[in-house]
């Protein structure tokens, strides 16, 4: 099925021999392709400190409402259910407002959850994002979305964190000791977490659990390659004791976190809270200034994975994409 799709990309044009005339409508082509952009172009192009300034302002977007003219349009997603297959398929629509040229964004995201999958050596989940021009509604792309989850969502948690307890590491920072950042799961988003935490924060040390031992020993060799001084933690407890942000990356439904363990003050970031802590406001709220970030506290960021999170990232990509292929034309020129 994505072979269709791959026939409408615009790897490069080539221009010898061409008129100016002729290049110049090359652009004009380029521009009005479908384009259809995979996993590893997304990954090669968004950089953290590309990605973390459009997911911030996708989750002010947010919180500033639908009726602002830059706030965010988000309905509720929509879900199909594969009853014979035990399938689900979930739509999730987004809008930004705004030019494209001034940050506005309008995707859906496509997901498909198969669990069992995994019995016929298959990927359990897919994901495609269509983007489309905000400003006239044309389609413009449609990306592959495993990459663009996992970026975006470990970037909202950086975005968040940031915010709320930036402060406290950077005071320990310069003080020459660096703060602890503690990951609990190994797995796409334990891998994303740790690698956007060590980027952010510059961390003394990045502590890996994982359910199974040996993931989290090979995850942190694989980050420790890679200049983060990670090591992986033998218990939950052993892994967050003294650490001041703490990432729950895992796919476990009952908590695996005690609040005992966490250490006065320190940062948290979950999609899952069974805790009964008081939810103060929307990070968007905090980002605005509207609400307080509380840094004296023990906060903790939910994660609801936002479509206007993939719409803004969705758009970054693409943006970067055209821009790569017109400096291609221009150097053939």
């Amino acid at each position: 099925m994505f072979n269709i799709f791959k026939q409408f990309i615009v790897i490069g044009l080539p221009v010898t021999g061409r008129s100016r005339k002729k290049t110049k409508q090359n652009r004009c082509n380029m521009a009005m392709q479908l384009k259809y952009i995979e996993d590893h172009v997304v990954r090669r192009l968004l950089t953290w400190d590309r990605l973390l300034p459009v997911v911030r302002q996708s989750l002010a977007a947010f919180s500033r409402g639908a009726l602002h003219p830059r706030g965010a349009v988000q309905p509720l997603r929509s879900s199909v259910t594969v009853d014979q297959h035990q399938g689900t398929m979930l739509v999730m629509p987004g809008l930004v407002k705004g030019e494209a040229t001034h940050g506005g964004a309008l995707a859906t995201k496509i997901v498909s959850l198969f669990p069992g999958n995994s019995q016929k050596g298959l990927s359990t989940h897919h994901a495609l994002v269509v983007l489309m021009e905000p400003s006239t509604g044309a389609p413009l792309a449609i990306l592959e979305g495993e990459a663009i989850t996992e970026l975006r969502t470990a970037a909202a948690s950086a975005v968040a964190t940031i915010e709320l307890a930036n402060g406290r590491l950077s005071a320990e920072a310069e003080g020459g000791t660096g703060g602890v950042v503690a990951v609990l799961g190994a797995g796409t988003q334990g891998r994303a977490h740790a690698r956007v935490m060590a980027h952010v924060f510059k961390p003394r040390e990045v502590r890996i659990w994982s359910r199974t031992p040996a993931s989290a020993e090979t995850l942190a060799s694989v980050l420790h390659s890679e200049g983060i001084p990670a090591v992986a933690a033998p218990s939950v407890r052993e892994a967050v004791a003294d650490a001041d942000v703490i990432n729950t990356c895992t796919l476990s439904t009952t908590p695996i976190l005690r609040a005992e363990w966490v250490k006065a003050g320190a940062h948290v970031n979950s999609d899952v809270i069974k805790a009964g802590a008081e939810v103060v406001a929307e990070i968007g709220e905090v980002l605005l200034g509207s609400r307080p970030a509380l840094r004296d506290n023990t906060t903790i960021f939910k994660s609801l994975g936002l479509a206007v999170e993939d719409a803004v990232t969705a758009r970054l990509v693409y943006d970067l994409v055209m821009k790569e292929e017109e400096e291609q034309v221009n150097r053939r020129e």
